[in-house]
C-alpha cells in the first residue's frame, strides 16, 4: 500500500476559475501504486472567495488524508479481464457460462469498451454501449446477456479494489419485446412424431416429454440413475458439448417420478444396452451421445415428414409443463417437477395455454354467469302472450 501523506493541495486561479490541485494514489497495470496529479474545478473566482475555496478543498481532501480513499486503477478493462478475471474467476464457472461469457466479451464488450481504463468507465458509457447493442438489432435477451457478463466482470473489479462501485448497475435495457409463440405439439402430433422416430431418439423424446427433463440431463443419465422398482430417475449431472457438469442449479438436482408406461420403455432400453455402469444413451465407445447429431438425424426429418414446425429437444420440456397445466396440476407440484427455483418461471414461460383448455374454461364461466339469466328470460317469454298474426 502506498505511504499515506497529509496534503492541503494547491488552489490556483486560471481564466477566472479556481482549481484545486493535489496528488492521488492510483493502481498501475501491474498492481503497483503510483501518484498522479489531479485538478478539480471548485468554481468561478467571482463567486468563490479564497477562504471558501480552501473550505471546499478541505472537504475534498478529507477522505484522502483520513485514509478512507480507495485508490483507483489505471488498468484497462481488457487487461483486467485477460490478466485477472479470465485466470482467477472464469475457470470456476460452469462450462456453458464460460463459453457464453467469452463470446459476449470477445464479440461485443472488449471491442467497444476494452481500451477504457476502469476508472474512466462510467454508467453513461455502459448505458450508451447497451443502447448501441439494441440499435444493432440484437434481441433484448441477448443484450441482457451481454450486460450481465459486463456487470459480472465489473463486480469482480470492485471486489478486487479496482473500482468503488459497479458502473453497470442501474442500466436500462429497454422495453420488452413481444414474446414469440412457441409451437407445442398436441398429444396426437406427439404420438405421430414418436412413431416416426428411430431409436434411441424415440426413447429420448418419451423420456423428455414424460419427465420434463433437460436434454443435457438426459444425455448425462447413467444406467444406475434409473430405478425401475421405485419408478424414479435420479438427476445429478448435466452434459454440455461432451463435458460433464453439475445441473443448471441446486434445485435441478433431484429424483423425478416416472409413470409405468415410461418405465416399460426404459426397461426395454436397459435390456438392449445391458445393465452396466455406463451412460444410458451411449455410443459404441461408451461416451454420451451428441443430442445435436441425434436431432439432425432423427428429430428434424421426422418433423418434416409430418409437416410440423422445426423445434428442438427443449420443446418436450415445455410440452410436459403444458400438459401439467392442462390437467390443473398445482403450481407448486409443477415447479417441483420442472425443478424451477421461481414458480413464476413455471407459470409464465413453460406453461403454455391450450386452446381446448381456454374453451372449456369459457364454457364453465358461461354456465356460472348465464344459466340463471337465460332461464329467467325463457320463463318470461313463456309467460308473454304471442302476438296474433294479422
Amino acid at each position: 500500500m502506498a505511504r499515506r501523506r497529509f496534503q492541503r493541495g494547491c488552489i490556483v486561479t486560471r481564466g477566472g476559475i479556481r482549481l484545486l490541485r493535489y496528488r492521488e494514489d492510483v493502481l498501475g497495470p501491474e498492481g503497483q501504486f503510483r501518484r498522479r496529479h489531479r485538478a478539480v474545478v471548485l468554481g468561478p473566482a467571482s463567486e468563490l472567495s479564497l477562504r471558501q475555496a480552501h473550505r471546499l478543498a478541505e472537504q475534498i481532501l478529507r477522505p484522502i488524508n483520513a485514509g478512507c480513499w480507495r485508490p483507483q486503477s489505471l488498468v484497462t478493462l481488457r487487461d483486467f479481464y485477460s490478466q485477472q478475471y479470465a485466470q482467477d474467476v472464469l475457470p470456476n464457472l460452469k462450462r456453458s457460462t464460460q463459453s457464453s461469457y467469452r463470446a459476449n466479451l470477445n464479440q461485443h464488450i472488449l471491442p467497444a469498451l476494452g481500451d477504457l481504463r476502469l476508472l474512466e468507465l462510467s454508467r453513461s458509457d455502459v448505458q450508451r454501449f447497451v443502447t448501441a447493442l439494441a440499435g444493432k438489432g440484437l434481441e433484448r435477451q441477448t443484450t441482457k446477456n451481454v450486460w450481465t457478463t459486463l456487470s459480472a466482470v465489473l463486480t469482480t473489479a470492485v471486489e478486487y479494489g479496482y473500482l468503488e462501485r459497479n458502473p453497470a448497475r442501474g442500466i436500462k435495457l429497454g422495453a420488452r419485446e413481444p414474446r414469440k409463440t412457441r409451437f407445442i405439439p398436441t398429444p396426437r402430433e406427439f404420438a405421430d412424431l414418436a412413431a416416426r422416430l428411430g431409436e434411441p431418439a424415440r426413447t429420448i423424446a418419451l423420456l423428455l416429454a414424460g419427465t420434463g427433463m433437460r436434454i443435457g440431463e438426459a444425455m448425462a443419465l447413467r444406467v444406475e440413475d434409473v430405478d425401475l422398482e421405485n419408478l424414479a430417475i435420479r438427476v445429478s449431472q448435466d452434459i454440455w458439448h461432451g463435458h460433464l457438469d453439475t445441473p443448471k442449479s441446486d434445485a435441478s438436482t433431484a429424483t423425478l417420478p416416472i409413470g409405468p408406461k415410461l418405465a416399460s420403455v426404459l426397461e426395454g432400453r436397459l435390456a438392449r444396452s445391458g445393465r452396466s455402469t455406463r451412460f444410458l444413451f451411449a455410443n459404441e465407445q461408451g461416451h454420451p451421445l451428441d443430442p445435436t447429431y441425434l436431432a439432425r438425424k432423427f428429430l428434424y426429418p421426422a418433423q418434416q415428414s409430418l409437416s410440423l414446425p422445426r423445434f428442438s429437444w427443449h420443446t418436450f420440456r415445455h410440452l410436459h409443463a403444458t400438459r401439467l397445466g392442462a390437467h390443473n396440476v398445482p403450481v407448486r407440484i409443477a415447479q417441483a417437477q420442472l425443478r424451477h427455483r421461481d414458480p413464476a418461471l413455471t407459470l409464465g414461460v413453460y406453461t403454455h395455454v391450450i386452446e381446448e383448455s381456454r374453451r372449456h374454461a369459457v364454457e364453465q364461466v358461461e354456465n356460472d354467469l348465464f344459466s340463471i339469466v337465460l332461464t329467467r328470460e325463457e320463463a318470461t317469454e313463456a309467460q308473454t302472450p304471442v302476438e296474433a298474426t294479422k
